[in-house]
């Protein structure tokens, strides 16, 4: 029951986020999702357990829509800097949760990429 009450607040938080390309597969991006220590220690075993799973949904949102414009699947990134395309370009810290996504055949949805950390705080990228 517990877990259900927190997929539920996990689902209605929308946390910032940016998304980072992919060596080789080009359906994949990494998202990395900017929490805090809050977020992290209320939902620290939900994440936990939710994420056994192979893989789950993340809701997209397009700006500051009400609702998730898609849905993607996706996998936690439980160690980042055993990838390449992050620990070189895209660094994170213990307050971000990375994921890779798996963008769908028929997404109308057009994500911005930034290949290093850099590029995304000169735009303003809150992470």
């Amino acid at each position: 029951m517990w877990l259900d009450d927190a997929a539920i607040e996990i689902r209605k938080s929308r946390v910032p986020a940016y998304f980072v390309p992919t060596s080789g597969n080009s359906r994949h991006r990494f998202l990395i999702m900017k929490t805090n220590a809050v977020y992290r220690d209320k939902f620290a075993a939900a994440w936990r357990r939710l994420t056994k799973d192979e893989s789950f949904e993340v809701d997209i949102f397009e700006g500051q829509e009400k609702t998730a414009s898609e849905k993607w699947d996706c996998q936690i990134i439980n160690y980042p800097a055993g990838f390449d395309d992050l620990k070189t370009n895209h660094p994170t810290s213990e307050d971000e949760i990375v994921l890779r996504v798996r963008r769908p055949d028929d997404t109308k949805f057009s994500e911005v990429t930034f290949a290093t950390r850099a590029l995304a705080d000169q735009k303003g990228v809150e992470h």
